[in-house]
């Protein structure tokens, strides 16, 4: 009964969407929102984002979305939500339709990067399982949230001087809704598992500003690495020795590149290095990235003097006969960089390391 009840007010607002004139559409204000007890503490926060960009994910990170975390007394996080939002044209009300929350061991697993790489899985929900999130703004830069939990729902206010952030759940979800939208219809399979990693000797990349990632989504034996800043100005994919970058925000390369990438020197990091490789030629040739599906893939190692030690790429486009040639490339662990474009070679000397005796 309670699950048809639910289906009943959701057909009853869908139906609304529908007849409403858009031009009464009400939408949260984007940015960040407290909820506080009587005695002023911050007991939750949630966060309201769209990113514009371009890359596979585009679309499902222009979305409108909202991500809530409820806090101790110390300001730990103690539950994570993500949902999206779907607004009502004429009542200053919205519904989060799909989603998930991380509580538990699975926000324990999330939060922990260690070498045993510990295994988290979304806790999902759905309006087509009977279960989804409601809002409501009473005006003031508040909200009122409502379905989620009895720590997460309340009233939130809009704090201006707080910076909006990217939660590790709200990367998950934009990137489910790209590559795994089944997982939301009627519960079917594939459903998967995450683990976060963490290269404690790295300095640019896992500084606390970015989420690296081992998904294994669809579940089958092989996984990949998904690396994102907090902010997703971009998000890399690695598959085996291919880079796919499926999320580049619109202010790349104009807000951010400087300021991410100052004093950056090389690292021994491959990963990394291939991040810093995307933001060179992002501005010394962007013709080559033009296409959001432009990928790099990794040919070869060389060993230099010293410790120097370069890595061969090749830029690739795919198309209907596989794959176009776009360029290619060799970054180094000094952060030196050579770009060609095309069939030109490369000029850099290169090195194979030798093979020890057996």
């Amino acid at each position: 009964m309670k699950h048809k009840r639910i289906l009943l007010t959701l057909a009853v607002f869908l139906l609304t969407l529908l007849l409403s004139a858009p031009a009464r559409a009400i939408q949260p204000e984007q940015g960040c929102y407290e909820k506080r007890n009587e005695a002023g503490q911050v007991t939750a926060r949630m966060y309201v984002t769209a990113r514009n960009g371009k890359g596979e994910m585009a679309a499902a990170a222009k979305e409108l979305c909202i991500m809530l975390e409820a806090l101790d007394a110390g300001g730990n996080v103690t539950e994570q939500l993500v949902s999206d939002y779907l607004e009502s044209p004429i009542y200053s009300i919205g519904m989060g339709l799909d989603g998930f929350r991380l509580s538990g061991d699975n926000l324990r697993h999330a939060q922990t990067a260690s070498e045993t790489f510990p295994r988290f899985y979304p806790e999902r929900f759905s309006f087509m399982w009977g279960l989804h999130t409601e809002f409501s703004f009473p005006g003031g830069q508040r909200v009122t949230v409502r379905n989620c939990s009895e720590n997460l729902d309340g009233s939130y206010a809009l704090n201006s001087s707080k910076e909006s952030y990217v939660t590790l759940p709200a990367l998950i979800f934009a990137y489910e809704r790209t590559y795994c939208p089944k997982q939301y219809d009627y519960k079917q399979e594939p459903a998967g598992y995450y683990a976060l990693g963490r290269d404690p000797g790295s300095e640019t990349r896992h500084n606390g500003k970015y989420y690296v990632l081992h998904v294994n989504n669809p579940p089958i034996e092989n996984h990949w690495n998904l690396i994102a800043d907090d902010q997703m100005h971009i998000v890399m994919e690695k598959r085996n020795s291919d880079y796919h970058f499926p999320f580049v925000r619109d202010t790349y390369a104009t807000a951010w590149i400087d300021s991410a990438w100052q004093g950056f020197a090389g690292s021994d990091q491959i990963d990394e290095n291939m991040l810093y490789l995307h933001q060179y030629i992002t501005r010394n040739a962007p013709e080559l990235l033009e296409n959001p599906a432009a990928f790099f893939r990794l040919l070869d190692t060389y060993k230099g003097k010293g410790d120097i030690v370069s890595w061969e790429v090749v830029i690739l486009l795919p198309d209907t006969n596989g794959e176009t040639k776009l360029g290619s490339a060799l970054v180094s662990n000094h952060a030196e960089i050579q770009i060609a474009k095309g069939d030109e070679p490369l000029k850099m000397k290169k090195k194979k390391p030798k093979k020890k005796k057996k």
